[in-house]
């Protein structure tokens, strides 16, 4: 699709910008390539994707929730500055 020096007067004019004859026809060309790789795109027919086809990998990375013992407790309570029967403990706050 072509947008026309016209066509991007038109849109500096509502926009209040004073642009100049190079410009414009920068503008036009550009403004012009952005529409042609949009109908490109639109061209793809994705038949094996659908809404949220990406969601399954996050899936397959996260592992169940469980109870039990920290294999590296210690090595985390090393770092804190004051513990409590393997509790990190912080002022109170009011």
């Amino acid at each position: 699709m072509k947008i026309s020096l016209k066509d991007v007067e038109h849109v500096a004019g509502l926009a209040r910008l004073n642009l100049t004859e190079e410009e414009t026809e920068k503008f036009s060309r550009q403004l012009s390539d952005v529409l042609e790789n949009i109908e490109k795109l639109n061209e793809l027919k994705p038949e094996r994707t659908g809404p949220g086809t990406g969601s399954t990998i996050l899936r397959e990375l996260l592992r169940e929730d469980s109870e039990g013992p920290v294999p590296y407790e210690g090595d985390l309570m090393a770092n804190a500055p004051e513990k409590d029967k393997g509790h990190f403990t912080v002022p109170k706050i009011i």
